[in-house]
């Protein structure tokens, strides 16, 4: 797989890394990771050797990564939830200021934003709103993982802002990347996921942090089918400008 240097990538409330994987397979550089769960850190840096990590999204140093390709956050969803309060935007947890600070900063050309459905009703016109401030044009999706193979719904909204004005016409979605030669790690956490299956042959034992972990995390093959439309996009846009 070609490294393309000029795509790289920011990841705010990492988790275990499922955008990461996702860039991953679609050639994408991850610059560093941002997450305040000591386990999660534990797992990003062992199978993310050498990526940056920071702990904490209010401390987080954008200097050296202004002008990035893109930057992903998944959003802690406790505020949006369906077993919580939902108060939304007006709860305490909701950590948009910092993460909208981030973005303003950064400068990337692409933002994409995960979370749980109810973010859509209770945050999605504050979060729009805020994007399109920076000049951002604002695209929403509610995806289920079983739209990748999945054995269970999952749906999750995705929130795609991108910083050119050009008219961008989406190819279809591209075939899903070969799985031959994924490393232990990364077939681990596609078969957790997207079975929903916690065996410890899939190197996810019933502890609890491990099931919060995979629970809470982005599905990487819904990510990739985005982040590949990205590039198209912009392979499309580069070619008309030529």
């Amino acid at each position: 797989m070609q490294i393309l240097k000029h795509r790289d990538h920011v990841d705010l409330f990492s988790g275990i890394g499922g955008f990461a994987l996702a860039a991953r397979w679609a050639g994408v550089i991850t610059k560093c990771f941002c997450e305040k769960s000591s386990y999660k850190r534990t797992i990003l840096e062992k199978q993310f050797r050498g990526v940056q990590i920071f702990e904490e999204i209010k401390n987080f140093q954008t200097d050296e990564f202004r002008g990035s390709w893109i930057v992903t956050a998944g959003i802690p969803c406790t505020p949006f939830s369906r077993s919580g309060s939902k108060k939304g935007t007006s709860d305490d947890r909701f950590v948009w200021d910092a993460t909208f600070e981030a973005f303003k900063q950064i400068k990337s050309d692409w933002i994409l934003i995960e979370n749980t459905p109810d973010f859509a009703k209770l945050a999605l016109q504050k979060v729009s709103d805020d994007l399109e401030a920076l000049g951002y044009q604002i695209e929403s999706f509610c995806i289920p993982a079983c739209a990748v193979g999945a054995l269970h719904k999952r749906e999750r909204i995705f929130i795609v802002a991108n910083a050119n004005n050009q008219d961008r016409r989406w190819k279809s979605l591209p075939a899903e990347p070969s799985r031959q030669s994924l490393p232990d790690f990364e077939r681990d956490i596609e078969r957790a996921i997207i079975t929903g299956k916690r065996r410890s042959d899939y190197g996810f034992s019933d502890w609890v942090d491990r099931i919060q972990s995979c629970g809470d995390a982005v599905v990487p093959q819904v990510a990739y089918e985005i982040i590949n439309a990205m590039i198209q996009a912009d392979e499309k846009t580069n070619e008309s400008i030529l």
